[in-house]
């Protein structure tokens, strides 16, 4: 006689997947503007476009090419039924297919002309590319809740929907992030530190996580 395994996903995992809806490309603009209101005091990103003339203007930019480009073409996004969140998760073979044109677009359209800017977001995408785990996973790419939902359980919601499917594919998942007060947060959901690293002099200190893969209970 033979038994099939099954995967079974917790009750509360299932309601965020409901929750968190994937989001489709016609809704790029409306995306684009809460990640550039999201991110408008990350350390990181302040740090990368300080150096333009107008600071907020590159940074929307900067997200609709994080979409445009990665998240919606390479990756999943996905954000709740009334948006004001948005969660980027991309495989990581599909990430590393990025090339030097993907790149060279990102460095014209977000530095216009500033090569300050420019040499910053050529060592900021080295650093990155170094510190990359090897092997196939998931990579947690970002997550953006607008300031005037934030601490409404958005974001958690849309961490545990997608740390939900990661689960069902029994895949790891990496993430970074520049502010040390989200690294208490990741910890509760099974991440731990790997490793600390400066992009360059000046710029905030990057973590990069990591949470093993979790199959699920298996019946």
């Amino acid at each position: 006689m033979t038994t099939v395994s099954r995967r079974v996903v917790p009750e509360d995992s299932a309601r965020d997947a409901a929750f968190a809806r994937r989001a489709s490309v016609v809704e790029l603009d409306e995306i684009a503007n809460e990640l550039d209101r999201a991110f408008a005091d990350y350390s990181l990103c302040q740090w990368l476009l300080a150096k333009t003339g107008n600071p907020a203007s590159a940074r929307l930019r900067l997200a609709r090419l994080l979409l445009s480009k990665i998240g919606f073409p390479h990756g999943a996004v996905y954000r709740p039924p009334d948006g004001g969140a948005v969660a980027v998760w991309i495989d990581s073979e599909r990430l590393c297919s990025l090339g030097l044109t993907d790149a060279a677009e990102f460095l014209v359209r977000v530095a216009l002309g500033s090569i300050a800017t420019a040499v910053r977001l050529v060592a900021t995408h080295r650093a990155m590319r170094k510190h990359a785990p090897k092997g196939s996973y998931i990579h947690f790419y970002l997550l953006g809740v607008v300031p005037r939902l934030q601490n409404q359980g958005l974001g958690a919601g849309l961490m545990r929907a997608g740390l939900a499917l990661a689960d069902m594919r029994a895949k790891p998942v990496f993430l970074e992030t520049s502010d040390e007060k989200n690294i208490d947060l990741y910890r509760r959901y099974g991440f731990e530190v790997t490793d600390v690293y400066d992009i360059a002099n000046g710029a905030p200190p990057t973590w990069t996580m990591w949470r093993a893969a979790r199959p699920g209970e298996l019946q």
